[in-house]
């Protein structure tokens, strides 16, 4: 952990994962500041230019308004990409509690990166903290549908494949239709 000057903090860098943020939050975590309480400290990240805001929003814009010039910070090795991955599932399961439209906007984020789209809806939602179906639901909402999907994975072998997953989760015909089983025909005995 180390103190972490706020003029050095980027906080416009896309890292951002909440749809917006609570004021009236910040105003309770600054009151909470000047009155000596002591937070944890904020997720960054360091390309070895930007210090990069992945977790503690909220925290930062209370200590500015409480008048502080530094915070206590973790700062990670890594990119500003590398900040964006770990603010998807900030505050998950800890502080404010993320909105419908908070977790909507972590999917979203991923869902319109070029690689990160690639992936499942179930890695999307193990790294946002939703279920693999909100992804599914994000997804088609964004793409329109699901009919034209190919999905890259890696195979155990470690190469590249691709998947086309247009026909998953529909039902398959294997019934004849109009056919009736032996035992409720109309000429059974």
């Amino acid at each position: 952990m180390t103190k972490l000057s706020l003029a050095v903090i980027n906080r416009t860098g896309g890292t951002q994962p909440r749809a917006q943020l609570n004021d009236a939050i910040i105003e309770e975590y600054a009151e909470a500041m000047l009155a000596g309480d002591v937070f944890p400290p904020v997720i960054g990240y360091h390309d070895g230019t930007d210090y990069w805001l992945a977790d503690g929003f909220h925290r930062v814009n209370a200590a500015l308004r409480a008048g502080r010039e530094t915070v206590d910070a973790a700062v990670h090795r890594g990119t500003q990409r590398d900040a964006i991955l770990w603010s998807v599932s900030a505050n998950a399961t800890h502080g404010l509690r993320r909105t419908n439209e908070d977790k909507r906007r972590a999917v979203t984020r991923l869902l319109s990166d070029p690689e990160w789209s690639q992936w499942s809806d179930r890695e999307i939602g193990r790294r946002c903290h939703v279920h693999h179906e909100t992804v599914a639901v994000v997804r088609a909402s964004l793409t329109g549908d699901f009919a034209s999907e190919n999905r890259t994975y890696t195979t155990k072998h470690g190469t590249q494949a691709a998947m086309n997953t247009a026909a998953i989760g529909r039902a398959t015909q294997t019934e004849h239709v109009g056919s009736q089983p032996a035992t409720q025909r109309d000429d059974a005995p």
